[in-house]
C-alpha cells in the first residue's frame, strides 16, 4: 500500500488547487498550489472547514462527487478566486474521503477547443493524471470516430462541416454525466473518461451515444447524418488504456 506522505507529494506536484475534506467537510489535506492560490502556509488550511472558504455572507455550494459547480472562493487576503470545483470520492479505502479539485475560470476557458466549445487534449492529460493520483483502477476510456466525415465537407463545404461538428459535439457531451471528461481527440475524434465504470455501464454509454448521433443536424436548410464508430475499453487511466479504445474503436469502423 503507498503511504499517506508518498499521496501527499503525489498531489503536491499537480498544477491544479486540490484539497482532501472528510465526512464533515473539514479540510485534512491542501497541497501546495491550493495553499498558493488561497494565500496559507504549508498546513494552514488542514483543519479548516471548507465552508469557510465561501465568500463573507454567502454560503459555499459543495458539487456532488463526480460532478462540477462554478464557485468563488476567498483567499486570505480578502480577495475572491473564481473558479470551477471539481469533487471526487476518493476511492473505496478513502472512506467518507472527497477530493475536490478547484481550477481557475482563465484556465478552463484556455483549456476550450475554439471550434467546439468542448475540452481538448490538455485537458484528457489533466485528467488521466488526477485519476492516477486517486489510485482509480476502473476507468472507462471511450474513442469516437466520426464516420466518412471527410465527405460531409467534400459535399457541403468546411463552413458546413464545421457546424455539424460543433452541434454532434454538444450531442456527444449530453450522454455523460457532469463529473466525466469529454475531449476533443483530433479533428472528427473524441475521447472520453468515465470513472468508475463497468461493462454494462460502458455498453449502455455507447448504445446511447449512437443512437444520439445518428440523428439527422440541420444546417443551411439541409439534413446531414452522421454516424460514428465506437470503441471502449476498462482499465487503469494510463496511456494503454487509451490504445485499447483506439483499437476497439477501428474494430468497430472495419466490421462496418
Amino acid at each position: 500500500m503507498v503511504s499517506s506522505t508518498v499521496l501527499e507529494s503525489v498531489l503536491d506536484l499537480l498544477p491544479q488547487a486540490i484539497l482532501v475534506i472528510d465526512g464533515a467537510d473539514v479540510i485534512v489535506h491542501a497541497n501546495q498550489p491550493a495553499a498558493d492560490e488561497l494565500g496559507y502556509g504549508a498546513n494552514g488550511l488542514v483543519g479548516v472547514s471548507v465552508h469557510q472558504l465561501g465568500e463573507p455572507g454567502a454560503s459555499l455550494a459543495l458539487p456532488a462527487p463526480a460532478e462540477t459547480t462554478e464557485c468563488v472562493l476567498a483567499r486570505q487576503d480578502g480577495s475572491s478566486w473564481q473558479c470551477q470545483l471539481e469533487c471526487h470520492r476518493a476511492g473505496h479505502e478513502g472512506g467518507d474521503l472527497r477530493i475536490l479539485i478547484a481550477t481557475s475560470r482563465e484556465t478552463c476557458s484556455a483549456h476550450l477547443d475554439p471550434l467546439t466549445g468542448i475540452p481538448h487534449r490538455q485537458r484528457l492529460d489533466e485528467r488521466m493524471r488526477q485519476l492516477q493520483a486517486e489510485g482509480a483502477e476502473a476507468v472507462g476510456c471511450f474513442f469516437l470516430d466520426l464516420d466518412k466525415f471527410k465527405d460531409v465537407n467534400d459535399q457541403f463545404g468546411h463552413l458546413a462541416g464545421d457546424q455539424v461538428l460543433s452541434h454532434l459535439a454538444k450531442r456527444v457531451v449530453r450522454c455523460f454525466r457532469p463529473g466525466d471528461t469529454v475531449v476533443r481527440f483530433g479533428g472528427d475524434e473524441f475521447l472520453a473518461l468515465v470513472s468508475p465504470c463497468d461493462n454494462l455501464a460502458a455498453r449502455s454509454i455507447c448504445d446511447r451515444l449512437d443512437a444520439t448521433l445518428r440523428g439527422p443536424v440541420e444546417c443551411g436548410g439541409r439534413q446531414i447524418v452522421v454516424s460514428a464508430s465506437i470503441g471502449f475499453a476498462i482499465g487503469s487511466p494510463t496511456r494503454a488504456l487509451i490504445d485499447s479504445a483506439d483499437r476497439a474503436m477501428y474494430a468497430v469502423k472495419t466490421a462496418c
